[in-house]
């Protein structure tokens, strides 16, 4: 069944994504038509480290590797066909397997693992829609190389090398207990669906990345900057959520769906990560939602250059919801996104750094109005303007903090209102600080009739 492409548009129709088809030919990969056929299974396999073996009966191909060790596999290809299966027993251990010929790995039928399993592949890594990938530890699919000493060793791995083809996912991939690890320097397009609900679903893209164990936190950071893309239409799920583009374009798109969902575990809090850093782009068009195990807070961290919004389905539904940028003005987009984030619980935080020689300003450009007690702050590198005719308010108990030079470095930051806030209606607190060398504009501040300010408050009217 094709995809439908056409919802990846922006709401003016004219902005699309990056050259992406399903279409493997026009994947980047070498068209491969061969692999697709039924009676495909991996080919040319031997162990390189630890010890094993191989064995095919049938449409069935099985490692056994005892107990629970680590090896290395080399292969000349691994591709499932749709009505075949690979199992790998290989206990609670790990196997790595390496491609070393000239075709992608396509998986259209199954893969199997009661432990931990590492596929790397140059030219290229899908999972067809009919692709079915299970282990109880780690999946991680990869274009780029690691060395086998690393992993036998079972320390952190660095993965790098000069592969530009691209790991896409068009059908399911699940670990019961360990995480789901996608890596590419070029492009990762998940299209499928991805869960680890005891681990987390991480994809990173770069030419260098690192990934070391974490029983808390992200596992995957991106080293060397590629400036490639990830992009994700399809769900993600998991115990938490790191994606990793830096440089790159991130591009969350599931209209009004869950496009990321961090559930937490005892040991992770529900946590999200969008990184793409001072020179990427968030292109935000889905839901995401944060929770910690017993179903409250949860925090989404997002750290970009630019922040773009399709659409009127993004929102974020956590306790927490981070965002540093170089410098921002809000439209229509996140006006909508924020408010309705807002109105849902979740409290936001947006930063402004001045990276990469941006002023660090942050101009509200459109309103934000919502009910309850979730919270706004805006931080900004230098100065915070209020546009004329902007409304910023509260029916609740939520809290306003509007604060200049956040890096208290007294670069004269500056805080004009020429809107309106409005706190009449809402037992919150409204805070504006701004830089001692800069200046203060009240504009219009509605206050509640009830609340009397503090002594010493420096409230000026």
């Amino acid at each position: 069944m094709p995809l439908n492409t056409s919802s990846l548009l922006a709401p003016d129709g004219a902005r699309r994504l990056p050259a992406v088809s399903v279409v493997v030919c026009l994947l980047g990969l070498s068209c491969a038509a061969p692999v697709l056929a039924a009676g495909v299974l991996p080919q040319g396999g031997a162990y390189v480290s630890g010890s094993g073996s191989i064995s095919t009966s049938g449409n069935t191909l099985t490692v056994t590797q005892p107990g629970s060790s680590r090896g290395v596999i080399n292969w000349n290809s691994f591709s499932i066909g749709k009505t075949n299966t690979v199992n790998i027993d290989n206990g609670a251990g790990a196997t790595l397997n390496r491609v070393t010929g000239g075709t992608p790995s396509m998986i259209l039928g199954k893969l199997n693992a009661t432990g931990s399993v590492y596929l790397i592949n140059p030219q290229g890594v899908v999972v067809g829609q009919q692709g079915v990938i299970t282990t109880g530890g780690r999946f991680v699919a990869s274009t780029l190389d690691t060395d086998n000493e690393s992993f036998m060793a079972g320390g952190p791995l660095t993965f790098s090398g000069q592969s530009t083809q691209r790991v896409v996912n068009l059908g399911n991939i699940g670990s019961t207990n360990g995480d789901v690890l996608l890596i590419a320097a070029s492009e990762v397009d998940n299209y499928g669906n991805i869960s680890a609900p005891n681990g987390t679903a991480e994809i990173a893209v770069g030419n260098k990345v690192l990934l070391q164990d974490s029983s808390s936190s992200q596992q995957m950071f991106v080293q060397t900057a590629s400036g490639g893309a990830i992009v994700n239409t399809g769900a993600v799920e998991a115990a938490q959520v790191n994606l990793q583009a830096v440089d790159g374009n991130i591009y969350a798109l599931a209209g009004n769906a869950d496009v990321l969902r961090a559930t937490g575990t005892a040991l992770r809090d529900g946590h999200v990560w969008l990184v793409a850093g001072p020179r990427g782009q968030v292109i935000l068009a889905g839901n995401i939602a944060a929770k910690n195990a017993d179903g409250k807070g949860g925090t989404v961290d997002m750290d970009t250059g630019l922040f773009t919004f399709w659409g009127d389905f993004a929102k974020v539904v956590a306790g927490q919801w981070n965002v540093r940028l170089p410098t921002y003005t809000f439209d229509n987009g996140a006006s909508r996104s924020f408010t309705r984030s807002l109105n849902d619980g979740t409290s936001i935080s947006m930063t402004t750094t001045g990276a990469n020689g941006q002023s660090g300003d942050l101009v509200a450009d459109q309103s934000i109005q919502w009910t309850g007690g979730a919270s706004l702050a805006l931080n900004t590198a230098h100065s915070l303007t209020v546009s004329p005719g902007v409304t910023l308010s509260n029916q609740g108990s939520g809290a306003l903090t509007l604060r200049t030079d956040a890096a208290s470095v007294n670069n004269g930051g500056s805080l004009t209102n020429n809107g309106t806030i409005d706190w009449s209606r809402s037992t919150g607190t409204v805070s504006a600080l701004y830089d001692m060398n800069g200046s203060y504009s009240p504009g219009t501040l509605l206050a509640n009739s009830a609340w009397v300010a503090p002594d010493y408050s420096g409230l000026v009217t």
